[in-house]
């Protein structure tokens, strides 16, 4: 962290505090404010308000003792027509309390009574000079490029604090009146810090005032604005019609004749059958996910359900999904599975199962393996979908995706992977009794159930 040329009128008219100071904490209270739930009957809006205050507030800078630096090489001073002499350039280090990015800012509601450093008393700047034609004219150059450069800050040491840093240069003769006890640096130092001493006062003043006053009420007016948008646009998403929006019903498609061998491995039998239409498929999973969201937002509201109950809360969002159903079309089957039977959806064909559901806590890779397996011991040899899902522990949703992928992936059956772009879940494809199998992978995130009820 560095920053040079402080406290000068390039600083007075194009770095102002204010601006630092929003730049500085705007983006945190945003994306705090963006995660805050406006429905919650408990919210305190004056408390919210501080609580964001003090979480983004910053120290303002404050400074304290100094010592010497490591001197370092100056510039050369005209001295006379044609002469210039070498100085050595002898600095200070100054304590800093704060935030010492403050600094290269200036104060701009101190009004115009606060002068830069590089300016006269009524804050002018001396003419300038493109054409330097005398000796003196290269002095006062000199002079004024010294009041551009006077002030600086960085840090101390190699990852050490920051300091303010001040210097002045020095001829050899300079150097010997500070021996001699004719030339004062001490009080020159000095000077030049009480110089600043009321622009850093200024700098205080205005960054306190902001976090204890201005900050505040825009908070605040932000807080009461964004939650009446939210409790109007409540009302507005809240409006519905009876008979609402329905999904298709899911669809059969017929599938081509598969050859697949006989129990006793003598013969062949040539099946045909239906599958699930893929844009059912798509259907299914949409609803799923909708219902998936609806637990993650409210997780307290179904803990202490075991799978089971979970699974039959699912089936009846499904059938409910659906536009003037007149039979159940998902049932609940053994204990947490759901299933669609080819025959609730088309008269004069088959019972086989064309879509099935299996739900599980989940417990570890090894588990997830042993309920695919369960799940592919349920199907026939039709092109069937299926769902496999996963309850989990909202503690670590995502550290559970990646491994449960990588096992059933090992399944001898296992072809290829691809993710559902509208739920965001693995796809994964399974080549099962001479057919394709379509394999979703649903993890819904919900609270934790102790001791876990339900089957492993």
């Amino acid at each position: 962290m560095y920053d040079e040329g402080l406290f000068g009128s390039f600083r007075r008219d194009h770095k102002p505090l204010k601006r630092y100071l929003y730049d500085a904490v705007v983006p945190e209270l945003e994306r705090a404010i963006r995660g805050i739930d406006w429905f919650s009957v408990t919210l305190d809006l004056q408390a919210l308000t501080q609580s964001l205050v003090d979480s983004v507030r910053l120290q303002a800078p404050v400074l304290g003792g100094q010592e010497q630096a490591e001197p370092r090489g100056g510039r050369w001073r005209p001295a006379g027509p044609g002469v210039k002499v070498p100085t050595t350039k002898f600095r200070v280090a100054i304590q800093v309390e704060g935030d010492p990015r403050m600094l290269g800012c200036w104060p701009d509601d101190a009004g115009p009574r606060l002068h830069p450093i590089d300016t006269d008393d009524h804050g002018q700047l001396p003419p300038y000079k493109q054409d330097l034609v005398t000796w003196q004219d290269e002095l006062d150059a000199y002079n004024q490029q010294t009041y551009n450069d006077l002030w600086s800050y960085g840090e101390r040491s190699k990852d050490g604090p920051i300091a303010l840093y001040n210097w002045v240069e020095l001829t050899a003769e300079e150097e010997q009146e500070v021996a001699d006890g004719t030339r004062n640096l001490a009080a020159l130092f000095d000077s030049q810090r009480r110089r600043i001493e009321p622009i850093v006062a200024a700098i205080g003043h205005q960054a306190n005032a902001f976090f204890d006053d201005e900050l505040p009420k825009d908070i605040l007016f932000k807080l009461e604005n964004d939650r009446r948008r939210a409790l109007a646009r409540k009302a507005v998403l809240s409006i519905s019609w009876p008979e609402g929006w329905k999904q298709p019903p899911p669809r059969l498609e017929p599938s081509p004749a598969v050859t697949v061998p006989s129990t006793s491995g003598e013969i062949s039998i040539a099946v045909h059958g239906p599958h699930l239409a893929s844009a059912s498929f798509t259907d299914i999973l949409r609803t799923i996910r909708m219902w998936a969201d609806g637990v993650e937002r409210y997780p307290e509201a179904f803990a202490g359900m075991d799978e089971d109950r979970l699974s039959d809360l699912l089936a009846t969002t499904l059938n409910a999904a659906l536009p003037g159903a007149q039979r159940e079309v998902y049932r609940r089957g053994g204990r947490s599975d759901i299933f669609i039977n080819a025959d609730v959806l088309q008269d004069n064909i088959g019972p086989e199962r064309v879509f099935i559901a299996e739900s599980k806590w989940w417990d570890g890779p090894q588990k997830a393996l042993e309920a695919l397996e369960q799940l592919l011991r349920y199907l026939n040899t039709n092109d069937t979908a299926g769902v496999l899902i996963f309850f989990v522990n909202r503690a670590y949703p995502k550290a559970v995706r990646q491994p449960a992928s990588e096992m059933l992936a090992r399944h001898d059956d296992f072809e290829s992977r691809s993710d559902d772009i509208i739920t965001e879940w693995p796809i994964l494809n399974y080549r099962h009794l001479g057919q394709t199998i379509q394999l979703c992978m649903a993890f819904i995130d919900i609270s934790p159930l102790s001791p876990k009820p339900g089957k492993k």
